[in-house]
């Protein structure tokens, strides 16, 4: 794992810093002074990994306004282990809500050991689940590793070399 941040890292830092170099570039000739300014504390932000705190405290997130911040939406949500506990209903809705918020806006990562049939069991309501499924598997790439457990898989071989 330590290797691969290593070699992600500066893959990563370069890709964020072209595409800020072209949001500074772009907005020079396009936003006015003010605007430009707060481009300038967004590429800050970004830069130094901050860009949350910094959105945060600004209003107007996920509304239409968020089209003219490039950089808002840098982040991504990562969902590991789902269905590992069952939701509540309304914990299921409230996932259900952000998930919606975020469709088509970020990147959203989520690792499950469950088939898209046994999310309902999950959520609790089918109709839900249906509609989430079908946000999250549009524009998506599904990466299957196997039903084994990686783990297990190691640590039954780790047995027998001690036997």
């Amino acid at each position: 794992m330590g290797q691969f941040l290593v070699q992600f890292i500066p893959l990563g830092g370069s890709i964020l810093s072209a595409i800020q170099h072209s949001c500074f570039i772009f907005g020079w000739f396009t936003l006015l002074p003010h605007e430009y300014k707060q481009l300038g504390k967004h590429i800050v932000g970004a830069a130094t990994y901050r860009n949350n705190f910094i959105f945060w405290k600004e209003s107007g997130y996920f509304d239409n306004v968020s089209i003219t911040k490039p950089l808002l939406h840098l982040w991504s949500l990562s969902i590991e282990e789902l269905g590992y506990l069952p939701f509540s209903q309304a914990g299921g809705a409230l996932l259900f809500h952000l998930l919606s918020k975020l469709y088509e806006h970020t990147s959203v990562i989520i690792t499950t050991n469950l088939g898209f049939a046994e999310w309902g069991n999950v959520f609790g309501d089918q109709k839900m689940t249906t509609a989430l499924l079908d946000r999250l598997t549009h524009r998506c790439h599904i990466v299957e590793s196997g039903n084994e457990s990686f783990r297990f898989k190691h640590s039954t071989a780790n047995n027998r070399k001690e036997k």
